[in-house]
């Protein structure tokens, strides 16, 4: 089975367009949160790949991650 980003995104989220997804995700590559991710939206990826997805948060995007996870 292959899939792309988009559509993962698309299918957790359904009521947000291709158009609103591309704009988040381009947002947050910009800032450094994300690894480069707004130009792989649509590549193809095996099954496997949405479990690599986790990677390719930027050290920006994973300390993030971290802190709104901490419990208080």
């Amino acid at each position: 089975m292959t899939t792309s980003l988009m559509s993962l995104i698309r299918s957790a989220f359904p009521d947000l367009s291709e158009g609103m997804i591309t704009a988040a995700v381009s947002s947050l590559d910009s800032r450094g949160i994300l690894g480069g991710v707004a130009g792989a939206l649509k590549s193809m990826m095996g099954a496997g790949g949405a479990e690599l997805l986790g990677g390719r948060l930027a050290p920006f995007g994973k300390a993030l991650v971290k802190f709104v996870t901490m419990p208080e």
